[in-house]
């Protein structure tokens, strides 16, 4: 693929990832405040499925989307679906013995939620969730290997818009019947959603991939898939535990009400990480690409860049979010409000980390996994022993310091990794701005202003200091306006 071509389909897909990311996100969002209207517990049933969805991602769909991404556009074009057939056949392979061992003994699903009526209410749906999970998984990733972005977002992202209209009409409807029945309920609306999503994922992949490849029906794999395989499936295993061990540690040592009040928190904050986990899908196979064809100056630029506008949407996001942290999580109810805290440190963190999404897909794609995967393990260890240590005394806020401590540990080692060994800089006008982002975000905190009119004067000050942060800095400029106007609107 030329270099002018992967260009032109990151901007196009870049566009429709924003764009459908700006309206499933508030959908998402909405999901939780209607699950969590209806009771701590409908929100905290809501987080063991996902938990439960991260684990078959994890332990089973090897390597992830980085396999596909990564060794695709090496192959030759006869042999590439041969080669995602193989991927499968192993993928797929892993993933019934999985429900094989549901199968036989369902309890195995207790010692994973430590909640055992939860764990047998919703064992049937697990059942089927496997194998529907991992064949979308893999389409989707092999959308992403091509290039393919816009129906690879569309795909991705239509789970989280199904569930969304299912639970609003049941909550609105039966919200009674809902309530009683909340763990079938979800059970069912997320298999028929996902349901949906595999058979467009299918045939997407047909039409765009398999159609016009000329197949040639040979099993194979290419030179060093079972090392980087191998190596990424360790690092994917540590970002499962920096993104779901927090809940699980809170399932484990409290209970599932504790987990839903969390979950308010978390999905609040998680707004400061949607922009750079939303350029991930296309920043990756873009840097993968550019490394692939030895684009060193593009690469650079293109680098710098995604870092410099990563992080000021993340800085603005966070410091609404932390600034208004109370009145927005008293949408879910009054209780949500006690994991404001919780909810302040992750977001704060998040903003901080925002270049460590870009920084690991750069070395994913330079193919030093190695590196990323010890970065993993420290920040996992850390982030397991704060958690662990004081769950007992912090409660909520214990595991909401441990996720930051893992974190910001695996941007500092990932940061100085991409500048010493690939060596892509970033402008020291965004070191400073990061550093002010996390002053800013810190006062809006330790702050607790009574009453509306004060409160709103601070929130207004921390906002003009940040925007007088960007012009001073001169971080925003007349050319990315233009360019961004380009990108936006070609006519």
């Amino acid at each position: 693929m030329q270099t002018e071509q992967i260009i032109k389909r990151s901007v196009v897909g870049a566009k429709w990832v924003l764009g459908l990311s700006l309206v499933v996100v508030p959908l998402s969002y909405a999901t939780n405040i209607i699950l969590g209207r209806i009771g701590s517990e409908m929100l905290g049933l809501y987080g063991v499925v996902l938990i439960f969805i991260s684990v078959i991602t994890t332990f089973f769909f090897l390597g992830g989307n980085q396999v596909l991404v990564k060794f695709l556009p090496g192959i030759v074009e006869q042999d590439r679906i041969g080669f995602v057939l193989t991927y499968s056949v192993i993928v797929l392979s892993l993933g019934l013995l999985l429900v094989f061992a549901l199968q036989l003994n369902p309890r195995l699903l207790t010692y994973l939620l430590k909640q055992q009526a939860v764990a047998l209410q919703l064992w049937s749906y697990f059942l089927l969730l496997v194998p529907i999970i991992l064949v979308l998984q893999i389409c989707l990733a092999t959308l992403q290997a091509r290039m393919e972005i816009t129906w690879m977002t569309i795909t991705g992202k239509l789970p989280a818009v199904l569930t969304f209209l299912g639970f609003a009409v049941l909550s609105f409807l039966w919200r009674e019947v809902f309530r009683i029945n909340g763990a079938s309920i979800i059970g069912a609306v997320f298999l028929v959603s996902y349901l949906a999503a595999v058979i467009l994922a299918i045939y997407q992949v047909y039409i765009s991939f398999v159609r016009p490849v000329p197949f040639r029906p040979k099993f194979s794999l290419p030179p060093g898939f079972w090392y980087f395989v191998a190596v990424v499936h360790l690092s994917t295993l540590l970002v499962f535990v920096l993104d779901n061990f927090d809940q699980a540690v809170i399932l484990w040592s409290l209970d599932i009400e504790q987990l839903g009040l969390y979950r308010a928190a978390l999905v609040t904050g998680y707004f400061v990480r949607w922009i750079p986990l939303t350029l991930m899908q296309i920043v990756f196979p873009l840097l993968s690409n550019l490394l692939a064809g030895q684009e060193t100056f593009v690469l650079q630029e293109a680098y710098e860049k995604i870092i410099r506008y990563s992080g000021i949407v993340t800085g603005a996001v966070a410091l609404v979010v932390v600034s208004f942290a109370r009145q927005v999580l008293a949408l879910f109810g009054t209780d949500y409000v006690s994991a404001a805290t919780a909810m302040g440190i992750l977001a704060m963190v998040y903003a901080l980390s925002s270049a460590s999404t870009v920084n690991s897909s750069a070395i994913v794609a330079s193919g030093h996994v190695g590196w990323g995967l010890l970065s993993g393990v420290v920040g996992s260890v850390l982030q397991i022993l704060v958690s662990l240590l004081l769950i007992g005394q912090l409660g909520l806020l214990a595991a909401a310091l441990g996720k930051a401590g893992n974190l910001l540990c695996i941007t500092i080692l990932n940061g100085w990794f991409v500048w010493h060994r690939l060596k892509l800089t970033v402008d020291r006008r965004v070191l400073w701005l990061f550093l002010i982002e996390f002053l800013l975000t810190a006062i809006a905190l330790v702050t607790a202003p009574r009453g509306a009119e004060l409160l709103l004067l601070r929130n207004m000050l921390l906002g003009a200091v940040f925007c007088y942060t960007l012009f001073r800095l001169k971080l925003v400029n007349k050319q990315d306006y233009q360019q961004a106007r380009r990108l936006l609107f070609p006519n």
